[in-house]
Parts: structure tokens; C-alpha cells; sequence
């Protein structure tokens, strides 16, 4: 779900400024160079936004403030789409810690230059949905209000998305880059970031999704783990050969 079409089915009215805004920052996702990070990860977002707030109806939804709660989205992970992670674990858990810091800090620049008359409230809240979105703010501080509670949902449930799952296996399968870093990236990854549970959501609907999800994604990461197994003994036999 884009944004605009987000916004209509939610019967959301965004400032010109507002929306300017969330266009910088997908416009910045658009041309990450990580796949599991760019614009369509924001647009999987939205659509599980719009389920969720569908779901658990005014709990939710006369309780977000969309000024916080859309920006956010859009500029979650634009520290992230500027980097792609290579077959270092050390870097791979360097940046699921900072990311949130990270974007943050891109957010506040952006907001600096383009749009230095913004409200200092409603940049304070955006800001701190931003990063405390991220591994290393969310862990040591929690978060506090309904926008980063959701966003962070949201983002955790499209850790369970196919598609982003298959983006993983094209990245760390190609047959060149393949070995046991390679394989130790996609074991912490499930350790870390698959098997989550389920009080770890702060909705009913979240939890709900999460435990449809879980078997057939985790299935699936196996068949990786498989295939990088059977590339790490094709390459260990042909290197014994010479």
C-alpha cells in the first residue's frame, strides 16, 4: 500500500509540508541499496498499519497522532538504505543496534535544511518514534507512546514477510559471497529477529499475525540454511581437489 492510497483508506489529511516530508523520506528508501530496506518495505508497512488499526478499531485509531505516526514510517529506516551488510556478523549486529540511532540523526538533518520552521514538538515526537524504533534505543529505554508502539510492531511482523525473506536468501546466496559468516548472519537472524515472542507485541492483532506467520516463514529460512550448507561443502570438495 503506498502512501497516498494509505492515507485515503484511512480517511487521513496530512499538511503540505507533512506529506513533502514522508516523500523525502521514501524517496530516500527508493533508492536504498539494500533490498529488505527500501520503499517497498515501507509501502508492506502501511498495509499492515491499515490491518492493524482496522483491527483494533478506536483503541487505536483516536489515539494515533497520524502527524507522528506517518512520517515516522517513512523515515524509520533511511540510515539503514544507505548501508548493505556484507558477510561480517560483527557489522550485521553493529547495524541492527544502531539503526534507529542512525536514521534519527538523518532525520534531524533533513529537517535542519528543508524544513527549519517545523514545529519543535511534533519533530521532538517524530524523532523519537524514529529511533526508538531501533534495536539499541528500544532495548535499553522501552518505548512510551502509541506511534512507536505500533511502528514497532509493524516493523517486527515484516520481519516475517515472505517477501523480505527471499530478498535474504538472493543476498546471501549468491554462490561467490557464500561461507560460514554468511551462514552465522542467517542463524543470528533467526535467533535474534524470527523467533520473537509473542509478549513482545504491544497488540492482540500483532500477536494474532505473528503466530500464523511463524511456521511457514521459519520452514522457509531452513531451506536457506540448507542451501548455504550444500554450497559450503561443494566449495570445501573443490578446494580439497586442487
Amino acid at each position: 500500500m503506498k502512501l497516498h492510497e494509505f492515507l485515503s483508506e484511512n480517511k487521513i489529511k496530512l499538511e503540505s509540508d507533512l506529506l513533502n516530508l514522508c516523500e523525502d523520506g521514501i524517496n530516500i528508501m527508493r533508492e536504498s541499496i539494500d533490498d529488505s530496506h527500501n520503499h517497498n518495505h515501507v509501502y508492506r508497512l502501511f498495509d499492515f498499519a491499515h490491518n492493524l488499526i482496522n483491527a483494533e478499531g478506536e483503541d487505536v485509531s483516536e489515539k494515533l497522532n497520524f502527524d507522528i505516526f506517518v512520517p515516522a514510517i517513512c523515515w524509520h529506516d533511511t540510515w539503514k538504505a544507505g548501508r548493505f551488510t556484507n558477510d561480517s556478523l560483527k557489522v550485521f549486529i553493529f547495524d541492527q543496534y544502531w539503526d534507529g540511532l542512525g536514521s534519527a540523526r538523518k532525520f534531524s538533518k533533513h529537517i535542519k535544511t528543508y524544513y527549519p520552521t517545523m514545529d519543535a514538538k511534533l519533530y521532538k515526537e517524530i524523532k523519537y518514534s524514529v529511533r526508538q524504533h531501533g534495536g539499541l534505543s528500544k532495548s535499553l529505554f522501552g518505548v512510551k507512546n502509541i506511534e512507536t508502539k505500533v511502528l514497532c510492531d509493524i516493523d517486527t511482523l515484516d520481519l516475517w514477510s515472505m517477501k523480505r525473506i527471499k530478498s535474504m536468501a538472493d543476498k546471501y546466496l549468491n554462490h561467490e559471497h557464500v561461507n560460514k559468516r554468511s551462514r552465522g548472519i542467517v542463524r543470528y537472524y533467526v535467533k535474534k529477529y524470527l523467533k520473537v515472542d509473542d509478549d513482545k507485541f504491544h497488540f492482540d492483532w500483532s500477536k494474532s499475525e505473528y503466530l500464523k506467520k511463524i511456521k511457514p516463514i521459519l520452514n522457509e529460512v531452513e531451506k536457506i540454511l540448507q542451501k548455504i550448507d550444500e554450497i559450503i561443502l561443494e566449495k570445501e570438495e573443490n578446494n580439497f581437489e586442487l
